[in-house]
């Protein structure tokens, strides 16, 4: 889109559509915006809040458990598996 001239606070802007047609259209001012800045790049992560942080925190604290269970049980499970001596 470029701006080919202004009136009363408005811009007059000539752009080609999508079929290849030059087409005029006038905005305010207020609603232009510079190239550079249109196509910055913009987050799309969600705005996090304290229920998810909490939830996260929920997770991990499990997953923690679990590994922590499946190192006991591997642990058992070695200790076991050895010849055990009797003294006499």
């Amino acid at each position: 889109m470029l701006v080919v001239n202004t009136d009363r606070g408005m811009a007059i802007c000539v752009f080609i559509d999508g079929n290849g047609i030059i087409r005029e259209r006038s905005h305010p001012y207020e609603q232009l915006t510079p190239l550079w800045l249109s196509l910055s790049p913009k987050t799309t992560w969600p705005e996090t809040s304290r229920f998810d942080v909490a939830a996260i925190e929920r997770e991990e604290a499990e997953a923690k458990a679990a590994r922590k269970a499946g190192k006991k049980i591997a642990r058992k499970s070695r200790r076991s598996n050895k010849i055990k001596r009797v003294s006499r």
